[in-house]
């Protein structure tokens, strides 16, 4: 098992800091496939090159990522503490599972194999299961008379 020290734990912090900050700039770009594209492309190749799960990780994500995202689906603004439940609730659920697999599995291979399944499935569920999860809970979607709308974003 892999330790994880306070040092990693402050870069991955000041990391997603620094995203959240040049969101506005890279927004438009992730809205676009080519940029998905050239990342899946790129990490596939130095993961195949250097032998490197993580980084076909982040290939398998990409990929899948833009392809959950070229699904049909109500991707409107909702209320950011149901997205973010939702979000981290399916995020953790796969993360439980890709960590569980080396205690269930004693296959290389097959762990391997299982943690990429997961995380192809990480990206269908950011792109494409969440937003179908949540929309779910729309009024038109259960037979409900609609409700007067409030701004409660």
């Amino acid at each position: 098992m892999e330790c994880i020290f306070i040092s990693d734990v402050a870069v991955g912090l000041l990391l997603g800091l620094c995203l959240l900050l040049l969101r506005p700039w890279l927004l438009p770009l992730a809205q676009r496939q080519l940029p998905w594209l050239l990342l899946a492309s790129l990490a596939g190749v130095a993961a195949a090159a250097l032998q490197s799960p993580p980084l076909a990780a982040i290939g398998i994500v990409s990929l899948t990522l833009l392809l959950g995202s070229r699904i049909p689906v109500n991707r409107a603004r909702r209320r950011p503490w149901l997205t973010g439940f939702v979000a981290l609730a399916g995020c953790l659920l796969l993360g439980l599972l890709s960590a569980s697999l080396p205690l269930l599995i004693t296959s290389s291979l097959l762990i391997l194999s299982g943690q990429g399944i997961l995380y192809g499935l990480l990206g269908l569920w950011l792109s494409h299961g969440l937003w179908w999860l949540i929309s779910l809970t729309d009024d038109h979607n259960r037979g409900s008379t609609p409700r007067k709308e409030h701004n409660d974003y």
